[in-house]
């Protein structure tokens, strides 16, 4: 049993757990081997797990059809010289490879974020015998609060992406004998249905190529990532309540700008405008500075009589000569994107227990002396500037 909390931080379906699930068959005329995932502790388990299952056992019934219909198939016998009738799936043998269901599957839980997870099935099947790669992929990307599947063109609220798409792979990906000119030439729809097979983590999103498809069988399953920051604007859960990813994005590719920038010194208010990237931003002459996009937390505070939904992320600054520095981020969602306000400063130490509530942002970190310091801030005449930050 596997508990999914290393999967996401911000997990709100901490109560997730499954098992893996077996079913083998070792006979004259199988070689099956499938391993899956059962699912429990959110109230649609059961209706993911059939998700799962129909996609597991569809394959295997119908591998077994294909074996029987093969089986009656006179083309697979055939009369010898001495009119002995020769078949490849009758006779004295431990194992008849050509008329014989030979079926693996084994799968990854790719990521949960927030109330969507992603679940990635490996089927190797070699039924009826034959050469080459016979592995593939089927992906589920699943919405627990709701209770629905999603796929890939769920996932983007720009009607351009799949131009962006092909533009990410046109630059990127096609080397050598590994890509041939095909993608150059193929439709919109043509590629969509190429980009069923997805899965996403906190860094990016990975459409998965099947053998065959734009490769040879020698590549296999062949993945390509792509962080969202090429994505742009494109990417975010449309309709599905979940700003996880578009925050996580933003935040990884965050703008500072002038009032609000450290890049010349711990809370600065005279530094240039910077832009981190993947989260970090390095000045060799005065600091580096990470975002810990993975700790921030989500609320709702007043800002100028007008309720926003506001993103508090902690960030640290670190300097040789000096040491490092704690300090908070006060952010807005603002459309597809996010706009930073406001700096708090922490300390010398990370700040826990941070949550937003009361239209106050709480925290607690620990002084130089070991001593607890607890504190709340508002910002005053609720106008969420730095000029108006209280903290007490």
């Amino acid at each position: 049993m596997k508990i999914k909390n290393d999967l996401s931080k911000n997990n709100i379906y901490k109560d997730i757990k499954w098992d893996t699930k077996t079913f083998k068959e070792d006979n004259a005329y199988a070689r099956i081997n499938l391993e899956y995932p059962e699912f429990k502790g959110f109230i649609f388990a059961n209706d993911l797990n059939k998700i799962i299952k129909d996609i597991i056992f569809d394959t295997l019934e119908n591998d077994r059809k294909f074996i029987e219909e093969w089986k009656l198939d006179e083309r697979n016998t055939f009369i010898n010289d001495e009119g002995v009738v020769i078949s490849d799936c009758y006779g004295d043998q431990d194992y008849f490879y050509s008329c014989s269901v030979d079926l693996h599957s084994s799968f990854e839980v790719k990521s949960i974020i927030n109330n969507i997870i992603s679940i990635e099935l490996i089927l190797t099947d070699y039924t009826g015998g034959g050469n080459g790669n016979h592995s593939y992929v089927k992906s589920i990307i699943y919405d627990l609060k709701n209770g629905k599947q999603l796929f890939l063109d769920n996932l983007f609220c720009s009607n351009n992406y799949l131009n962006r798409i092909k533009d990410i792979l046109k630059a990127n990906i096609i080397t050598g004998p590994v890509f041939d000119n095909s993608l150059n030439e193929l439709t919109d729809e043509v590629l969509l249905s190429h980009l069923r097979e997805s899965s996403f983590n906190d860094l990016g999103l990975t459409l998965t190529f099947n053998p065959y498809v734009f490769t040879s069988g020698a590549y296999g399953i062949y993945n390509i990532f792509i962080p969202y920051s090429l994505l742009e604007d494109n990417i975010c859960f449309n309709g599905y309540e979940n700003n996880e990813i578009l925050i996580k994005r933003s935040l990884l590719n965050l703008y500072v700008p002038v009032g609000l920038s450290d890049s010349c010194g711990f809370m600065a208010d005279n530094c240039e405008d910077f832009r981190f990237y993947e989260g970090k931003f390095n000045d060799r002459d005065n600091a580096s500075i990470s975002v810990l996009f993975n700790d921030y937390k989500t609320g709702i505070l007043l800002n100028n009589g007008k309720r926003e939904n506001i993103v508090v992320v902690p960030y640290f600054w670190l300097r040789a000569s000096t040491g490092q520095n704690f300090s908070l981020y006060v952010l807005k969602i603002n459309d597809n994107d996010l706009t930073l306000l406001s700096r708090i400063d922490v300390g010398n130490n990370s700040p826990e227990n941070l949550r937003i509530e009361n239209n106050k942002i709480y925290f607690n970190s620990t002084n130089p002396d070991g001593s607890d310091n607890s504190k709340e801030c508002y910002f005053e005449n609720n106008i969420i500037e730095e000029k108006n930050l209280i903290c007490r």
